[in-house]
């Protein structure tokens, strides 16, 4: 093979890669943005059981107390995507700076 054929070769070759790689980095931005997830992850991300979160769900507090589910089957799922935005519209809340802190003193080395 002569040394242009390689090179075209090469630069083919090198295009063919890059465009695989941008289309797999797209593909997974798009898989994050419509990642569903089950009701034992949401409860592990927002620090909650997941009977309140099934509780939340039939007492129709979704949006309130939990982010809106979907339905698929029997199964109750959440976008990811929605739950992340649930999460930044949460009101957010300031602490008091008057409230203590008490802080436990570490012995000193004599005193042990």
């Amino acid at each position: 093979m002569s040394k242009a054929k390689k090179e075209a070769f090469s630069t083919i070759t090198n295009s063919i890669l890059i465009a695989i790689i941008a289309a797999t980095l797209q593909q997974e931005a798009i898989m994050k943005e419509f990642k569903l997830i089950t009701a034992h992850e949401l409860a592990e991300i927002i620090r909650k059981s997941v009977p309140s979160i099934y509780n939340a769900v039939s007492e129709g507090f979704e949006g309130e107390k939990i982010p809106i589910s979907v339905k698929i089957g029997r199964k109750r799922l959440w976008l990811m995507s929605d739950v992340q935005e649930w999460i930044e519209n949460l009101p957010r809340t300031s602490v008091s700076t008057s409230s203590r802190v008490i802080e436990k003193k570490k012995p000193k080395l004599n005193e042990i």
